[in-house]
């Protein structure tokens, strides 16, 4: 048997009065100052700090001298890149990747849970949601910390701890991966699954390294100042960022770079106009979601630490504290120091928001703006740090931290509070004031009532609760359905606009191309009082319900809602991503077993969390892990309204916070509340030591599999590491082969026709290199144009022996010349895509880009490629059906798809054509049911029949082409009724 500590458990009595002395349950007999015995040495974390220093300045000092640039022109040369030299030039992404992950690791060998708070530092800033492959990054840094933590596990004797909810958790990630070959698009679901092996090790690894309070300490100071830095962020962003894209966004340069798109769609006018904060989060309900994780937690934490700075004051007539030793002095003065410093900073950070963003402010010359707000907060700065230095050196570190630490707790609750409120989001009011209220009835329930609870609970009361329960929810629902009238904000604004006479959130205007005002709109208090935003979302409910009962066994396959959700949708139910209900969603994307294992997961900690709470009686400890209940609770609630489990920075942030609960929880009630870990037995170490060998073969396999798809991405995307998606860098390319291969063509027959005064075809030169990259060719068919300084959209002709600049125009007075230099040079292009390709074999968008540049070339129809033409005409036909095959229920996929089946039967190409016409219609059939309330694919199917039809009459079938035909007009006359009811709905634009 292992020793125990000497200290007497149970209650201290000097912790009942408030005397605790740390972000979490810092106890009586430890010091805040007390170095953490599972940390490598003190000097040795000081050694990997001043490393991250320098590995900071060495990686940004290179980015900023163009280092990093023969590296990145290395790397896509191995990689296959066709054009390795034409990179992207900023060199910072990749610096901020090289610091990230090697500062992750520095703090991972000191211990893995200083890399876990990197990591929760760095998670919200970096949006996983609109480029899901920069959560690579993070993965691969939860995979290399548990790769240390292995490590640590096979060289101590510490226990593994396997809960019950990391059981609960594997399970869902095994179904996950068993069901993924199942999938209805592999490519989607593969992504997610390497993002949902991550959630579950940072669990797991969160779980046992936060058991010493020490070390779970850090992690949660670490996520409460995340937490602050986003508020504070998010207040910033609201009050003078947000007016200013409102400016910005107007210009078609901004919305090209941002949007890929050149004007406002409805969508993004209504996100711009209405004044809700989203920070760095995206969206105002994601943002909400975050902050309810830590309010709960820092405003139950504000009453403990209020007795603690108030006993604390109480003896401050009788407390003298001098420094013992040099550590301590000189760790006195680094806080000091860097207390200043952060008020500086601080001060530099919010005063930039301003300065740069309101016009009044940047008339001023620049030393009026710098110099004197630079004097103030070099003024401030120093003050705050002698202010600090002498309370240190007056009350000792453990009387300031008691001070700082209440102090800092009543102002992030004011700030979070007011972030949220600023957020607007109805859902998570409600989530936030339901958690409080059960967690005050979890705190006040004795245990003894609890053990007199679980005796009375028989299997009867049990059925009768679970049924009551369903039947009220569907009940509240009907009744909401049937209550809940018309059109808000939250729906159709032109529909709106027609009831509302004044400017207001219902009226603004939202056609395309719509002007965003400035000042925006701002929600009243009978916006917050519409319940029509919760209309909308059973809408989305009873879609996604559908999609779950269909697809009950295996699912649609993870992250594949918004691809199965047009086949279900009906006239009422808005276009949407993503079915605002992260419980409901998970059952239509994994089945049934997916669904239950996620729901058992958090239910276990609803239920076993407030046992364990309601069991705690050191009061200090009881607080502290219902704070962190409260959080997830909450959460766990908004996620019932919103789309928390497909957001990766919350899921993340919540595994992350899930696991410093468990960890916390792990030590028995009413015990010491900091034991000492036991000796493991024989069979517990063997467990421990088993996994540890096992975790760094999952992890290889794992990165092994997510490194395919991220390289096949990094190089299309021209090694750009940060924002990492190829889709934009084709669509650039697809743009520019289209002005090469078309454009070109159209002006060349104008003017061989004899048409006048025809404005020469232009486009940028960084266009016109991605297809044509040899700038010496160019200039045989082309006039070169350079802007002229301070006139914006201006360009001054240049002379021929005058340095070309990147930002140039290219005017083609060749073209025919000019085309043709674009159709030999766009075949390296393809090869690259299809080289690319190999690698992971499974992206839609990828194959879809190949059809569509191969479908330039069969419609060539050029006498000097006749040779080839045969090959590039297969290649077409073939890639478009691998298209439909790695996607087939998407109907714009079958579009392509069918395109390209039109295309074969008017050729007359192959011996299939007389099956060709009844392909056709099936593959329309089958389009219609992917989309049913689509107008679109109804027109076009009629075009299609318009085709077939002349294609009969000219084959002497008058009786099919009548056929087809009187088809053709039953679906225009089905269109309209179909629009009609679209616009009834005031959902659609």
């Amino acid at each position: 048997m292992a020793k125990k500590k000497s200290n007497t458990p149970g209650r201290n009595r000097n912790a009942d009065k408030g005397g605790t002395l740390a972000a979490a349950p810092v106890w009586e007999n430890e010091s805040p100052g007390r170095w953490p015995e599972s940390l490598a040495p003190w000097r040795t974390a000081l050694f990997m700090a001043i490393a991250s220093g320098a590995l900071a300045a060495l990686a940004y000092g290179a980015a900023a001298l163009g280092g990093f640039t023969a590296l990145k022109i290395t790397l896509a040369a191995l990689l296959g890149s066709g054009t390795p030299e034409n990179v992207y030039t900023s060199n910072y992404d990749i610096a901020t990747v090289i610091w990230g992950l090697g500062s992750i690791a520095l703090a991972g060998y000191v211990h893995p849970a200083l890399g876990i708070s990197l990591l929760v530092l760095g998670r919200s800033w970096l949006d996983g949601y609109t480029f899901p492959l920069d959560n690579i990054y993070f993965t691969w840094s939860i995979y290399l910390l548990c790769m240390l933590w292995a490590i640590r596990l096979l060289r101590s004797k510490r226990p593994l701890h396997f809960p019950p909810p990391v059981l609960i958790f594997a399970a869902v990630i095994v179904w996950i991966f068993a069901t993924a070959p199942f999938s209805i698009q592999y490519y989607n679901t593969s992504q997610m699954l390497w993002l949902w092996l991550g959630y579950g090790l940072l669990f797991l690894l969160c779980l046992n390294t936060s058991r010493e309070s020490g070390v779970s300490n850090i992690l949660l100071t670490v996520f409460l100042v995340a937490l602050g830095m986003q508020a504070v962020f998010s207040i910033l962003h609201f009050e003078f960022l947000l007016p200013y894209l409102r400016k910005i966004v107007q210009n078609p340069a901004v919305l090209r770079r941002y949007f890929n798109t050149d004007v406002i769609s409805p969508e993004m006018a209504r996100r711009f106009m209405v004044n809700r904060a989203f920070g760095t989060m995206l969206f105002p309900n994601a943002l909400a979601a975050y902050l309810l994780l830590g309010i709960p937690f820092v405003l139950f934490m504000t009453v403990p630490y209020g007795r603690a700075f108030l006993g604390m004051l109480r003896q401050l007539p009788a407390a003298k504290t001098e420094p013992e030793s040099r550590l301590e002095r000189a760790v006195i003065l680094g806080i000091a120091i860097a207390f200043g410093f952060g008020v500086f900073v601080f001060i530099q950070f919010v005063a930039y928001f301003p300065i740069e963003y309101r016009a009044n402010a940047t008339a001023l010359p620049l030393y009026l703006r710098t110099v004197p707000l630079f004097t103030l907060s070099l003024a401030a700065g120093c003050v705050s740090g002698l202010a600090t230095l002498f309370l240190l050196m007056r009350l000792g570190l453990k009387r300031w931290w008691v001070g700082l630490r209440s102090v800092a707790t009543v102002m992030l609750a004011v700030i979070l509070l007011y972030t949220l409120w600023i957020t607007y989001s109805r859902g998570a009011y409600l989530a936030l004031f339901a958690s409080v209220t059960w967690a005050g009835i979890v705190y006040y329930i004795p245990p003894a009532r609890l053990h007199r609870l679980s005796a009375r609970f028989r299997r009867r009361e049990t059925a009768a609760l679970l049924i009551l329960l369903p039947t009220l929810a569907c009940l509240s629902v009907i009744l909401v359905h049937a209550v809940t009238s018309g059109n808000s904000w939250a729906q159709d604004p032109s529909a709106a606009a027609a009831q509302a006479p004044g400017p207001s959130p219902g009226a603004m205007p939202v056609s395309r191309g719509v002007k965003v005002n400035e000042e925006g709109i701002s929600l009243s208090m009978s916006d917050l009082a519409d319940p029509a935003s919760f209309r909308l979302r059973l809408g989305y409910w009873r879609v996604a319900l559908r999609i779950a009962l269909h697809h009950w066994l295996t699912g649609t396959g993870i992250g594949n809602f918004s691809i199965a959700y047009p086949r279900y949708q009906h006239v009422g139910a808005g276009d949407v991503r993503e079915a605002h209900n992260g419980f409901l969603q998970f059952f239509a994307d994994t089945g049934v077993v997916g669904g239950a294992l996620l729901l058992a997961f958090w239910a276990w900690f609803a239920l076993w969390g407030a046992r364990r709470i309601i069991l705690e009686e050191y009061p200090h400890k009881k607080l502290f892990l219902l704070g962190i209940y409260a959080g997830l609770i909450a959460f766990c609630m908004h996620a019932f309204v919103d789309i928390n489990f497909s957001h990766p920075s919350l899921m993340m942030l919540a595994m992350a916070w899930a696991g410093l609960f468990y960890g916390h929880a792990a030590a028995a009630p009413n015990t010491d509340p900091n034991p000492e870990e036991p000796v493991p037995t024989g069979r517990r170490r063997l467990a421990a030591r088993a996994t540890a060998c096992l975790l760094p073969v999952i992890i290889l396999a794992a990165m092994a599999g997510s490194a395919r798809v991220y390289f096949q991405q990094l190089s299309l995307n021209r090694m750009r590491f940060i924002n990492l998606s190829c889709e934009s860098e084709l669509n650039r390319r697809m743009e520019a082969g289209l002005f090469f291969f078309k454009d070109l063509a159209q002006f060349a027959f104008r003017r061989d026709a004899g048409e006048k005064n025809l404005t020469l075809p232009r486009l940028p030169l960084s266009k016109a290199l991605l297809i044509v990259d040899d700038l010496d060719e160019l200039k045989k068919g082309c006039t070169f144009y350079k802007p002229i300084p301070d006139q914006v959209g201006r360009f001054a002709r240049m002379e021929k022996d005058e340095p070309v600049p990147m930002n140039a125009l290219v005017a083609v007075t060749r073209p025919w010349m000019v085309r043709e230099m674009a159709i030999r040079s766009c075949l390296k292009w393809i090869e690259e895509l299809e080289r690319q390709d190999r690698r992971f074999p499974h992206s839609p968008i990828l194959a879809l880009h190949i059809v569509r540049w191969y479908e330039l070339y069969a419609n060539l129809n050029m006498p000097e490629f006749s040779a080839q033409e045969p090959e590039w005409i297969a290649k077409y036909l073939k890639w478009s059906e691998i298209m439909v095959q790695r996607n087939p229920c998407h109907a714009d996929m079958r579009m392509f798809y069918t395109n390209s089946l039109i295309w074969k039967l008017l050729e007359a190409y192959g011996t299939e054509k007389d099956a060709l016409p009844a392909k056709i219609e099936e593959e329309y059939e089958t389009i219609l049911q992917l989309s049913p309330i689509t107008p679109q694919h109804r027109h076009m199917y009629a075009g299609a029949l318009d085709q077939l039809a002349d294609n009969a009459t000219k084959q002497g079938l008058e009786t099919d082409a009548a056929a087809y035909r009187e088809k053709a007009q039953k679906l225009r006359d089905a269109v309209k009724i179909l629009e009609e009811q679209r616009r009834e709905a005031h959902l659609y634009q």
